[in-house]
């Protein structure tokens, strides 16, 4: 028999990033020299496409996994790399200036991500709402303020919660090139002045009011944000004709702002992929005269689609096929990070003719309406129209042996397990189970686990998605490795082909090109997969699950009245025969309200001052001193929010 395939590949999440290699290694654009060079990055992506569309939790590498990211802890330092963040997330940021001024008010300043970003929209203090941009704004979508350009929130703003209302002055900036120092901070302190500008990087401010009830230390500060702007590859030029299948519901809030960026919460995965690729701060920096705009404008399209779904017994649901929301880390490497994005679409980039094409793991394109083969019913396997319109593999072009591997139990699962960051669940690490009962019924009741990261998914819809279709092409899925003419170097990595073999029985059967790798004696070495239309009809998924939310206060909601206060004074003789004098006071606690934890209460005097807590509506104070006493009540509930005063 001739070659061994490596290993039946289930799925796809290739990348080639290997462009640059060629000319490094002297080979021209055209020729012999072109075809070694693209045989150089096509053998590298057998290689890299080792992960199954997520990251496999197994291989997945440094910084590329869910469980093992930091990006909501707060880091003090003046030289750790900022996150490059992508649609709506939770975030944590980086902490280069702290000072203290007049022992009253602490002033710090952070780095939250690169540059520019949409809008900062809530901030947390050890996970308790401390402002909230949103308020007063329909739909809770944006800043308020028109721009963006760092608006300024303090004193009674009622963008402040309750609690740090009075002690709070937060000011930021969203990362232009062209942003301005805090001026209010380069007052205060000489060392920051009007050159700390921190272009490109989005900051924010805090200006701390020492108040022991408010601030017991400096707090753990999370920041959910609108991340970075990124161009809409539509506008780049390129006339692309193909209509999209249907206008995204409302309610998924898939905006599109003013041409050219893409700044929704729900960005698309294309788009992020461009931008990654040819920024030159954070990113890989290429050309953009390398990058083919129509195979991304194609990629976006199919991304943005709605579609439908039944969850277990739920109604039907609409929703956005693919969005991405999460972040990269500018110390990874490229090919992580180029991972982690592709991982939330079942993207894959092939690099052929001097350019990056976006591809994706979907239906195939109908010849006869431009769009994908209908979901609902039919089979591709059985239109001739588009088996004819495809590469055509069979004895007349295929040269020598050929092998076969059919599906084996080690690549063939029953139940997936997801760990993705759930937007229902503060952005928190989730775990998500997608079993098939079909599939275990097959197996003899027997479960085959695999477990995957989607470390840029949040929607648990989304998620589970990409967990039927890798499932379902893990099931009964055949592989071939074969040699072919040199004229089949026509066929791109991530092709869909169709391949006859009468030996097999095989007529016109379709499979996916995975790898391509030129022989020295011209021939065309090929890996393909089955390619498996029923893979991608997930009308019925399981039933969503509920995460445990913990449900924070409302700190503009008051501590219901209570009272009324009585603080009667009590004379007791002392074995000596002196008089002693007690206060004891008593109060009514607030009706209906089963969270007060404690109640702190305040006895003053010229010269003299006590206060003590107690969970009972009752206390003494004494002996006391002869004297004039004010005495005062204040209730406290379980989040630590305190009351007005009664006096």
């Amino acid at each position: 028999m001739g070659r061994k395939v490596f290993g039946a590949i289930l799925a796809i999440a290739a990348i080639a990033l290997a462009g640059p290699l060629a000319g490094m290694l002297g080979f021209g654009s055209s020729g012999l020299g072109f075809l070694l060079a693209r045989t150089v990055i096509a053998m590298g992506i057998q290689a890299l496409g080792s992960s199954v569309l997520g990251l496999n939790k197994k291989d997945g590498g440094t910084g590329t996994g869910v469980s093992s990211s930091g990006i909501m802890a707060n880091e003090a330092s003046g030289i750790a790399q900022i996150p490059i963040v992508y649609g709506r997330r939770k975030v944590g940021a980086r902490r280069i200036y702290l000072n203290v001024k007049d022992k009253t008010y602490l002033h710090m300043v952070m780095a939250v991500s690169e540059g520019e970003i949409g809008r900062i929209r809530k901030v947390y203090f050890n996970d308790i709402l401390a402002i909230d941009m949103t308020v007063g704004t329909p739909g809770g979508t944006q800043n308020t303020e028109t721009g963006g350009v760092g608006q300024v929130i303090t004193g009674t703003d009622s963008k402040i919660t309750e609690k740090f209302r009075n002690n709070l002055r937060f000011e930021y900036r969203l990362g232009t090139e062209g942003q301005s120092a805090f001026s209010y901070l380069t007052g205060k302190f000489a060392e920051w002045d009007s050159y700390a500008k921190c272009s490109g990087v989005a900051l924010v401010y805090f200006e701390f009011k020492f108040n022991t009830d408010v601030y017991t230390s400096i707090p753990n500060i999370t920041l959910e944000i609108d991340g970075i702007k990124v161009s809409k590859v539509e506008s780049l030029g390129s006339t692309y004709s193909l209509a999209y299948r249907s206008a995204t519901p409302s309610e998924i809030q898939y905006t599109e702002p003013v041409a050219p960026f893409n700044n929704s919460w729900g960005v698309n995965p294309a788009d992020v992929v461009y931008n990654y690729l040819t920024n030159s701060r954070y990113g890989k920096g290429i050309d953009a005269s390398h990058i083919n705009i129509d195979s991304f404008i194609d990629a976006k399209r199919y991304c943005k689609q709605t579609v439908s779904a039944t969850f277990g017994d739920d109604p039907e649901e609409e929703f956005v096929r693919y969005m991405i929301n999460g972040h990269c880390e500018p110390d990874d490497t490229i090919y992580n990070n180029i991972k982690r994005i592709l991982s939330c679409f079942q993207g894959y980039l092939v690099f052929s003719n001097g350019q990056y094409y976006l591809k994706l793991n979907k239906e195939l394109v109908d010849p006869a309406t431009n769009i994908e083969y209908p979901q609902g019913g039919g089979d591709p396997q059985n239109d001739t129209t588009l088996l004819n319109s495809l590469y055509q593999f069979d004895e007349n072009n295929m040269v020598g042996k050929y092998d076969v591997q059919l599906s084996s139990k080690a690549n063939r699962f029953n139940r997936m397990k997801l760990t993705y960051y759930d937007a229902d669940g503060a952005y928190n690490p989730s775990i998500q189970y997608y079993d098939s009962d079909e599939y275990k019924a097959r197996d003899n009741g027997e479960v085959f686990e695999r477990e995957i990261e989607l470390p840029m998914v949040t929607d648990q819809r989304n998620a589970m998605t990409l967990a039927g279709i890798i499932l379902n092409q893990s099931r009964n899925q055949s592989a071939i490795n074969f040699q072919a003419v040199y004229s089949s170097l026509v066929v791109e990595v991530g092709d869909v082909v169709c391949i006859s073999v009468e030996n097999l029985g095989w007529t016109k059967k379709l499979f996916r090109v995975m790898s391509m790798a030129i022989n020295l004696d011209g021939t065309i070495d090929f890996t393909a997969t089955e390619y498996l239309h029923s893979a991608y009809l997930l009308t019925t998924l399981p039933e969503r699950t509920q995460h445990s939310i913990v449900i924070l206060p409302d700190f503009n909601t008051v501590i219901a009245p209570f009272g009324p206060l009585a603080a009667p004074t009590r004379v007791v003789s002392a074995p000596d025969g002196s008089k002693q004098v007690f206060i004891d006071t008593s109060w009514t606690a607030p009706t209906g309200d089963g969270t007060i934890k404690e109640y702190e209460v305040q006895v003053t005097a010229t010269g003299y001052e006590n206060y003590a807590r107690t969970s009972s509506t009752s206390i003494s104070f004494g002996p006391l001193p002869n004297g004039s006493y004010t005495v005062r009540v204040r209730a406290i509930n379980a989040y630590g929010s305190y009351s007005a005063y009664l006096t």
